[in-house]
């Protein structure tokens, strides 16, 4: 079909513009003659307005005349007849939105984005095993960042796993609850009926993560030859020695056991938080306090690994190694004090053959030792390189005595080892690292220890899981803590 437009002007009787080839008896023409019949100055320059051609024909038979949208909005994806509207306005919402856009192919109905293309509207749309839950704000699929985002209320955090990320399938969790009337040390494996005791749990051969309720367990917890296994603990989840001389928790032989948001507590006489000999042990996020004993006693450990952990209130000392350490992220201190003698806040006994010796981006601070070195001690035939570490007011009697192993772009109160050539150290001799407050040790805005570390050999994370090096300025602190606003 073929559309003709016409454009017509039509002219009122009137006008109200000069006329400048008009004449009549009053009014004579300025140049050329005047026609009196017509009124017109015949020979007039002035243009000749007597039958203009105001007809136009144009073609639009090839033309699209559909009205168009401005750029829609994201609640509003889609143009219809000119209106932005949205996804759950249309006949098929789910079926445009996947034809729109391959990583946002859902409609959604309810909420605040409503009509919005979206990547999931809950986690039936997240089939990924590494990115199962639907986040609430973005509704886009991503992987877990609690323990109760899973339906098996644990979630993989552990810093470097394969699986980080990731919901542990309930088929692999047994669940302890010593608070629970339901509770049974013979049948029970799930959150509904759980274990009553953590060694019983732990020695399920057929699950590979414990699952512990928030509440107080008073047993001599002892783990031998298991694993791998993890230990996860519900904020709050507590471990306590049943008997004197005992460690909160003894893992033996060729054990590996990882430990993750746990607190150990309560060791009486020589009784460690933890005790590991000849096992592999890794802690992530727990709390060791108060304990006669160290902390943590690993000198007989194969391996010791812990990662953004507080050890403080250990009567003989934060943590002793005596085989393969890994320590990261932690803040160890107000460690010692026994009377007995303390190594205040690290012993370190592993010898220099040692394949690992890591020792990153801790905080020790605030230690009290019955020798020199109070706050980390490399024993004869030992030795560690201390790297982005403070080391502060850690105390033999009342002068500061910090270390005698290796430091490096660490901050030290020691002004010997702080001056020390290429060791590229802050000197807290004459300052300080600017903690928070007495009981916080993460750094202020004004510490020295900021930006001043190394980015190699740093961890990637720091003892609030924030990104490491810093995410605006790319820089590494000195300490357990990075510093953000």
């Amino acid at each position: 079909m073929r559309f003709t437009l016409t454009v017509v002007l039509l002219w009122a009787g009137g006008c109200d513009r000069d006329n400048g080839a008009y004449c009549d008896g009053q009014v004579p023409c300025a140049t050329g003659v005047c026609d009196t019949t017509a009124n017109h100055c015949v020979g007039s320059q002035s243009p000749d307005l007597a039958a203009p051609d105001l007809t136009s024909d144009v073609d639009l038979a090839d033309s699209d005349l559909t009205p168009v949208c401005a750029q829609c909005g994201a609640t509003t994806p889609f143009c219809t007849s000119g209106t932005c509207v949205g996804c759950d306005t249309l006949a098929d919402g789910e079926g445009s939105c996947a034809a729109l856009s391959a990583t946002a192919p859902h409609c959604l109905t309810t909420g605040a984005m409503q009509g919005a293309c979206v990547g999931c509207r809950s986690a039936s749309d997240c089939p990924v095993p590494s990115a199962r839950i639907c986040d609430g704000a973005s509704h886009a699929c991503r992987g877990c960042t609690s323990d109760g985002e899973c339906t098996s209320l644990v979630c993989d955090l552990t810093a470097g796993s394969a699986t980080r990320g990731q919901c542990v399938d309930t088929t692999n969790v047994i669940y302890v609850n010593a608070a629970n009337v339901s509770c049974d040390d013979n049948k029970g494996d799930s959150a509904a009926m759980p274990t009553c005791s953590i060694t019983k749990a732990a020695m399920r051969a057929n699950k590979t993560v414990v699952r512990i309720a928030n509440t107080l367990y008073t047993e001599n917890v002892v783990i031998n030859n298991v694993g791998p296994i993890t230990l996860v603990g519900e904020t709050g989840a507590t471990m306590r020695p049943k008997d004197m001389n005992m460690p909160a928790l003894l893992v033996m032989g060729t054990s590996v056991v990882t430990l993750r948001n746990l607190i150990f507590t309560g060791g009486l006489g020589t009784g460690a938080g933890i005790l590991c000999q000849n096992a592999t042990v890794v802690l992530d996020r727990c709390l060791v306090k108060t304990n006669e004993g160290y902390g943590i006693d690993g000198n007989t450990c194969a391996l010791v690994k812990i990662d953004a952990s507080m050890l403080t209130g250990n009567m003989l000392g934060g943590v002793r190694v005596g085989g393969n350490f890994d320590l990261t992220n932690n803040m160890i201190v107000k460690n010692g004090g026994a009377a007995g003698g303390s190594a205040g806040g690290v012993s370190v006994n592993s010898p220099t053959t040692t394949v690992t010796k890591n020792f990153a981006n801790n905080t020790v601070a605030d230690n009290s030792g019955s020798g020199i070195n109070a706050g980390v001690v490399c024993g004869v035939g030992s030795s560690a390189t201390l790297l982005n570490s403070i080391l502060y007011k850690n105390l033999f009697g009342a002068t500061a005595s910090e270390t005698n192993c290796t430091t490096l772009y660490s901050a030290t109160d020691d002004a010997v080892d702080a001056a020390r050539a290429n060791a590229h150290n802050v000197d807290l001799s004459i300052g300080s690292p600017a903690f928070v407050s007495t009981t916080d040790y993460h750094i202020a805005s004004s510490s020295p220890c900021k930006d001043v570390g190394s980015t190699s050999g740093a961890p990637d994370h720091d003892y609030d899981e924030e990104r490491r090096p810093d995410s605006t300025s790319n820089k590494v602190d000195i300490g357990a803590d990075e510093y953000y606003p």
